[in-house]
Formats: C-alpha cells, structure tokens, sequence
C-alpha cells in the first residue's frame, strides 16, 4: 500500500469514528500499526476532539490505594506473585487504610481505589472477607467518595456484599482476551471466571473497569479483537497498561514496549469508546 492511499485509508477509518459507526478489526488494526508520526497525530487529535466533545477539559483524579502486595496467584509478570522470593510483602491495617483515603480525599481526588492481590488472609481464613467488607464501609464513611474494589475475583456472594455497601466500581483486569496468552501470563487461572465475574458485577449495578496489558506478547489483532470484548461487557472504564519487568519474576529481562504503542493504544480506545472513561496510567 502506498503512503497516500495509507493516509487515505486513516483518514477514512478517522471520519467513520467521528461518525460513531464503530470500526472493524482491521480497521483498528491499521491504526495501532501506524508509524508514520503525520498520521499517529492524526488519531491524537481526533481522540482528543472527542474526549473534549464527551468530557471537556475536565481532570477526574484517582486515589489509588494498594493495601496488601500478598497474593495467592503466581502471574508470570507480577512482583506480588506467590514465588517471588525479592517481593516487598505488606498488608495495612484498617487504621493505616482508612488514614492514607482520608489523607487522598483531603487532596481533592474524586475516586479512592482500593487494590490488593489476592491475599490468602481474606480469601483462605475463617475470617474470609469480612475484615474487607467492614474496611470498605468505614472507607466510605470516611471519606464520603465513591469506590472502586480492585481485589480479584472474589465469590459471587462477595460481590453481592459489595453492592449492599454501594462500592460503586469493580476492576478486574484481563490484560488480555487471547486464551493462550492468559493462561500463560495467569498459570492456574480461569480466563471465563475471571471475565464472568465482571459481568456478574454488571448485573449487581455496579459500575466495571476493564484493562489491558502492552509489551507481554500480544499481536494487534489481540488488541483489537479485546476491544470488541470490552464492547460486549459494555464497560464503563477502559485501560491500557505497558508491561514494566519486575524482579523476581520469569519475565524480569523481557523488555518494556515502547510508550507510543500506550498512546496510541488510549488514543483507539477513545475512538471507539468516546463517551467512556480512559485512564492514564501510572509508572512504575
């Protein structure tokens, strides 16, 4: 194909995004496989045009609050997993919790996010998730801000639990929707529990976010092909994360991908998702 029926061809997939048709898997795929930086800024701008469109020049700021770096699972690409023998293992009290929200909410954030692995205390003692449940409801009190539950995926009656006490978000990402790949990235881990419990979540009212993750061996086609899942579960929060090797884990050498395919990834994200939700994410 040549450089101007390319140009074409992204002009083209760019009007039928501002027109709300929806784009094909191929059509997406051209876009993240666009090198030429003419058109990548292109897509910038009309990503931003819409994002302005549905949000205006509005901030929205999380409270991100990672709690307990214990975890039951054994992801290939996480410094929290069960064999990591160099991980920084803490988990804080309810005081330390409630203190750190407090703290956020008096900045200003609009969200507290609270996120835990999957730790064996809430989900192999008698305790079970009760400690959880009582945290999330003084949270709440506390703060008077809406929350989001990052924990895993967590029974159904928990999550039933979760909208009696009007937690208003469930994240539980995917990082990818290629079987293959998530099972190698997750070992032991059920692809259609994990995907199910968003959409039980759904059901309950709750509001849900899904994630994806860049630079751990996806093809363009598996990104595509994620964002017609993200479409099915009808979303209300979009994210893409790039892979950041942690140490102690068996993809510690792999390198991290180059932060334009994020970009550019978000930017995807808000042409077919313009009146969604599309975080930044954090460095680690």
């Amino acid at each position: 194909m040549s450089d101007q029926n390319d140009s074409s061809m992204t002009g083209d997939i760019l009007k039928k995004a501002l027109c709300g048709r929806g784009l094909q898997g191929e059509e997406i795929v051209h876009l993240l496989e666009l090198d030429d930086l003419t058109q990548i800024h292109r897509v910038f701008q009309t990503a931003r045009f819409l994002r302005e469109m549905n949000f205006g020049h509005k901030v929205f700021l999380y409270g991100f609050l990672y709690f307990s770096t214990f975890c039951r699972n054994n992801c290939r690409f996480c410094g929290s997993r069960i064999s990591n023998p160099t991980a920084r293992r803490y988990r804080k009290s309810e005081e330390e919790v409630c203190e750190a929200a407090c703290l956020l909410a008096e900045s200003g954030v609009h969200l507290i996010d609270l996120t835990m692995g999957e730790d064996p205390f809430f989900y192999g003692s008698t305790c079970g998730f009760n400690p959880l449940l009582e945290l999330i409801s003084k949270v709440k009190s506390r703060t008077g801000l809406p929350l989001m539950i990052s924990p895993g995926v967590v029974p159904r009656e928990i999550l039933a639990e979760f909208a009696t006490l009007n937690v208003e978000w469930y994240a539980c990402y995917q990082e990818t929707h290629n079987r293959r790949l998530f099972a190698y990235l997750r070992p032991g881990q059920d692809y259609d529990a994990r995907l199910s419990s968003k959409d039980t979540a759904k059901s309950m009212g709750m509001l849900i976010e899904e994630g994806l993750m860049t630079g751990v061996g996806e093809s363009l086609q598996d990104i595509a092909y994620s964002t017609k899942v993200m479409d099915r579960l009808g979303v209300h929060q979009a994210r893409v994360m790039s892979f950041v090797p942690q140490k102690g884990t068996p993809m510690s050498h792999s390198p991290s991908p180059p932060r334009l395919r994020e970009l550019l990834t978000i930017a995807v994200l808000r042409l077919l998702f313009p009146d969604r939700l599309i975080p930044a994410s954090p460095r680690a």
